[in-house]
């Protein structure tokens, strides 16, 4: 089973980075806290401060959040960083 501790070391290079699945289902979570406060992307966006589009990549697994970003959306979201890493 995989976690949010699940690294892996690029072929052919020093880069390293989080899993897609770990991408994909943080993604999946952030959508969904977002759309359970009846909020858009664009206005989630807004109350953060961070870009629309950025917003759209980590929703859909295409970007890794810094620690920074992740503690700004657990914020935005009024809930734990725990919480919002729940289940990774």
């Amino acid at each position: 089973m995989s976690t949010i501790v699940d690294i892996y070391l690029a072929p052919s290079s020093n880069h390293v980075g989080v899993s897609a699945e770990i991408k994909t289902r943080f993604g999946a979570r952030l959508r969904a806290l977002r759309a359970s406060r009846g909020w858009t992307q664009a206005e989630m966006a807004d109350l953060l401060a961070i870009n629309r589009g950025y917003l759209s990549q980590l929703e859909t697994g295409q970007r890794d959040p810094s620690l920074t970003v992740l503690q700004t959306l657990a914020d935005g979201l009024s809930i734990t960083l725990s919480h919002l890493l729940k289940g990774l």
